[in-house]
């Protein structure tokens, strides 16, 4: 019996330090830790219609225990005349806000994300990392969206037909991308401000590429597939 109230506890707290923190869509997709790009239309962007791309998401607290969390703006580039706002069900806040107040969600329970994006005429790219975090615990628990607004000619220029995905991820000194590709590829990592740190030829022959980041800073990259017709981006974080 007492092996058995043994076992309890510790996979209560097992549990509890693992909580499963979830970022999911509207289609119960999961995108925690995830890139979702949203393509602008260049020519209402133009016109300055006041055009705002909205989204809501859904955060779940998958742990055993009732938490008190906060939305944070992690990271963001945003051109000088581009907005963002974003919500939970107790208030809205501004990108003068760097998180949200705390706010409490139950365990096993949902609450709403609401993102915003104007980007008052200009057609420049924009991304914003979304972070929601328990407030106070360690070890911290976390989970993270990032929202990659740009501009292209048609939704056609997204192909499915090419994939790819990096591990792990969050990366340490190596990362290893997973790619299948029906046509000539590279492989571009780019640093939070924009600036291109490295490129690679990608093989039709190969599925794996190896990169070494152990030089590079610790924080958030990008990482790009590019062919001829389109490109892909997702999000990768190096910690060293």
């Amino acid at each position: 019996m007492k092996k058995l109230i043994l076992f309890a506890t510790i996979l209560y707290f097992s549990s509890s330090i693992f909580a499963q923190y979830k970022i999911i869509d509207g289609n119960d997709k999961d995108l925690s830790n995830d890139t979702i790009v949203v393509i602008m239309d260049a020519n209402k962007i133009s016109n300055d219609d006041g055009t705002e791309y909205a989204m809501t998401l859904k955060f779940i607290n998958g742990g055993m225990s009732d938490d008190s969390v906060k939305l944070q703006k992690k990271d963001a580039l945003l051109s000088a005349s581009a907005d963002i706002s974003y919500c939970t069900d107790y208030g809205c806040y501004t990108k003068e806000n760097d998180e949200s107040d705390k706010f409490l969600v139950k365990s096993r329970d949902t609450a709403a994300l609401y993102l915003h994006y104007s980007p008052h005429g200009t057609t420049d790219s924009a991304w914003v990392v979304y972070r929601v975090y328990e407030n106070g615990s360690r070890p911290v628990q976390e989970v993270e969206v990032t929202i990659l607004y740009v501009v292209a000619t048609g939704i056609e220029n997204i192909k499915r037909k090419n994939s790819f995905v990096a591990y792990p991820n969050p990366a340490n000194q190596i990362v290893k991308i997973n790619y299948s590709i029906q046509e000539s590829a590279k492989i571009s990592l780019y640093d939070i401000t924009g600036n291109k740190v490295k490129e690679f030829d990608l093989s039709l022959n190969n599925k794996t590429i190896r990169i070494d980041v152990a030089d590079l800073p610790r924080g958030t990259y990008f990482y790009t597939l590019t062919t001829a017709k389109a490109t892909k981006t997702k999000r990768l974080i190096i910690r060293h």
